[in-house]
C-alpha cells in the first residue's frame, strides 16, 4: 500500500472514530509538504559582476520532513514521501503530508540517502529524476547536489558540487514549537494546509549572510580555478579549489564575504545552501542561523 493509501485509511478510521461518543478531539486537518524551484533556478541567475549562471541539476534528496508534536500542535497521522527533487522542475513536488491540528513546526531533513536494502529506488524519482541521478547522489554520500555553468564574455567555468546535509526550517534545531523559534504553519481541523519550500538559487552566490544587502558573484569562485598555486584553471571550479581560498582573501570594506570566523570559500557555500530555502517562497527557512 502507498503512503498516501496508507494516510487515506488512517483518515478514513479516524472520521470513523469520530462518530464514537468517546472520542472527543477534533477532525485534524492535512499538512501537504512539497518543494519546488524559484524561476531563478530554472532560467538562470545573473551576478553583479557580470556573470550568467545556468543550473543544469538542483537535486536534494527529501530524506523525510518532521512535524514538531507539541502542546500547540496534535499529530495523528504521518505520512513520508521520501523523494529526489531536482529543483530544477517546473511543479511543487510532495515529500510529506501529515494530519494534524494546531500551530505546528517542522523540519525539512535533506541528507544521503539509506543503503539500497532498505528502500525502493523508483520510489525515490521525483518528477524529471533519472536513475543516473540516483546512482550520481548514492554513490557522493550526500543529500544535495548542483551542477552548472556559469558565463562571462568568451569564460566558462563548470561546477559540480554536493552538500552532505540540511535541516530547512529547522528553527535553530529546537524540537518544540512551543519554544516559537523556527516557522509554523496553523492546521486548522478539517483544512488542507501547504508548506513549500521554495529554492532560491541566486542565494547560493550570495557574498553575505544578510539578504537585504546581499549580492550575487560569481569573480570570487571563478578566481579559485585561476589561482596561481591552487587552481588548474582548466574551467571546472572543484570543491577542492574552493577549500584553498580562505575567506579573508575575499574581505570587503563594504562587509561582502565578512566572518568572525576563519572560513574558506568551500565553507562559505556550504552556509550559502543552507540558505537557499524559502517557506513558501518568501520566509527564510535556514538550515542554521548564521547572521
Amino acid at each position: 500500500m502507498s503512503s498516501r493509501a496508507s494516510l487515506l485509511s488512517t483518515a478514513a478510521l479516524l472520521a470513523l472514530g469520530a462518530c464514537l461518543p468517546s472520542e472527543t478531539r477534533p477532525e485534524p486537518g492535512e499538512l501537504v509538504y512539497t518543494i519546488s524551484g524559484a524561476a531563478d533556478v530554472v532560467g538562470g541567475v545573473q551576478s553583479s559582476d557580470g556573470w550568467s549562471i545556468e543550473f543544469s541539476k538542483f537535486l536534494l534528496a527529501a530524506r523525510y520532513v518532521t512535524t514538531h508534536e507539541s502542546s500547540a500542535c496534535a499529530v495523528t497521522a504521518i505520512a513520508d514521501t521520501p523523494t529526489l527533487v531536482d529543483a530544477r522542475v517546473a511543479g511543487k513536488h510532495e515529500v510529506a503530508r501529515v494530519l494534524a491540528t494546531g500551530e505546528c513546526g517542522f523540519t525539512y531533513h535533506v541528507g544521503p540517502l539509506p543503503p539500497r536494502e532498505y528502500y525502493d529506488p523508483e520510489e525515490w524519482l521525483g518528477p524529471g529524476v533519472t536513475d543516473e541521478d540516483l546512482a550520481l547522489v548514492e554513490s557522493l554520500t550526500t543529500g544535495a547536489y548542483v551542477e552548472g555553468k556559469a558565463t562571462k564574455g568568451a569564460v566558462t567555468k563548470v561546477f559540480r558540487w554536493s552538500f552532505l546535509f540540511q535541516d530547512f526550517c529547522s528553527g535553530g534545531l529546537l524540537w518544540n514549537a512551543d519554544e516559537g523559534s523556527g516557522p509554523t504553519i496553523r492546521v486548522r481541523s478539517g483544512a488542507t494546509e501547504r508548506a513549500d519550500l521554495v529554492i532560491r538559487g541566486d542565494h547560493l552566490f550570495f557574498d553575505r549572510m544578510d539578504e537585504a544587502a546581499a549580492q550575487v558573484r560569481f569573480d570570487p569562485i571563478a578566481g579559485a580555478d585561476n589561482h596561481p598555486v591552487h587552481g588548474n584553471a582548466d574551467g571546472e571550479v572543484t570543491r577542492e579549489e574552493l577549500m584553498n581560498v580562505p575567506l579573508s582573501a575575499l574581505a570587503r570594506a563594504d562587509g561582502a564575504y565578512s566572518s568572525e570566523w576563519a572560513l574558506d570559500l568551500a565553507t562559505w557555500m556550504d552556509m550559502r545552501m543552507a540558505n537557499v530555502g524559502h517557506l513558501n517562497g518568501t520566509e527564510a527557512c535556514s538550515s542554521l542561523d548564521l547572521e
